[in-house]
């Protein structure tokens, strides 16, 4: 809520229930190339190296390619099937996915949509964190509901007439009241 609020542009996802795109306008003014100015072969590299230096986890990334190096990625696969775990590949344009990431703007379109940004304030947003709960050993620490208060027992009498009769004690409960 806090990003609609503040004017950025909110969607409902195409792919998934309960799940909203926000479209972030970006000018990086420290690029020296763009996606159309890095290869396929290149930027698997950089994954590859990420993964192998900074990571070592499965790093995640959507390598792009130009129509003319979609032959090349099977090669790209075998090559780096030891140095990747996972990896995505997307056309860098004519893919015809909705909602697709990383869309490339005109810089009309980026200070239109910039122009219509206002401060975020997420004061409204609950932050409170739950409970880290974990297993040490032999013993593991669980989250125990507050108790429920005691059932009390309501006793009718003939007519139907509630806590008129005493409700029965001991073993007699469930026992007609006499």
């Amino acid at each position: 809520e806090p990003l609609r609020r503040a004017g950025y542009r909110i969607e409902e996802s195409v792919y998934g229930d309960n799940t909203w795109v926000v479209y972030f306008p970006v000018h990086e003014e420290f690029f020296s190339r763009s996606k159309t100015g890095v290869s396929v072969w290149e930027q698997v590299e950089n994954v590859a190296q990420m993964q192998y230096y900074w990571a070592d986890n499965q790093v995640s990334a959507t390598i792009t390619f130009k129509p003319d190096e979609a032959v090349e990625i099977p090669q790209i696969l075998e090559l780096y099937e030891t140095r990747l775990k996972s990896v995505s590949f997307l056309p860098l344009t004519e893919h015809n996915y909705p909602q697709a990431p990383y869309q490339e703007i005109t810089r009309e379109v980026y200070e239109q949509a910039k122009a219509k940004l206002g401060p975020l304030n997420f004061e409204l947003v609950n932050t409170d964190e739950a409970q880290d709960l974990y297993c040490d050993g032999d013993k593991c620490m669980i989250e125990i509901p507050p108790r429920v208060p005691e059932q009390q027992e309501v006793s009718f009498d003939a007519n139907g007439n509630g806590d008129e009769v005493p409700a029965p004690e001991g073993d007699e409960v469930g026992a007609p009241a006499n």
